[in-house]
């Protein structure tokens, strides 16, 4: 029997002056319990992504790995 979904979850980002809007995470889940929970981690590590303590290192960027004639692996 397929798994039924009753409850879909987004996390938007709106710029400043409303014009602007974009989905950066999605979840469906099957129980109001397991929405909540997925909004309070997820919008947790995303704030703290978009708006770090002043004191915390800025995360690092992902670089291809190099191989050893100094092109991206493929």
């Amino acid at each position: 029997m397929p798994r039924r979904y009753a409850y879909r979850c987004e996390l938007l980002a709106r710029s400043l002056d409303g014009t602007y809007e974009a989905i950066l995470a999605t979840y469906r889940a099957p129980t109001p319990r397991l929405a909540a929970r997925w909004a309070r981690d997820t919008v947790g590590r995303y704030a703290e992504l978009l708006a770090p303590a002043p004191a915390a290192p800025l995360p690092r960027r992902r670089t291809p790995d190099r191989g050893p004639a100094g092109r991206a692996a493929a």
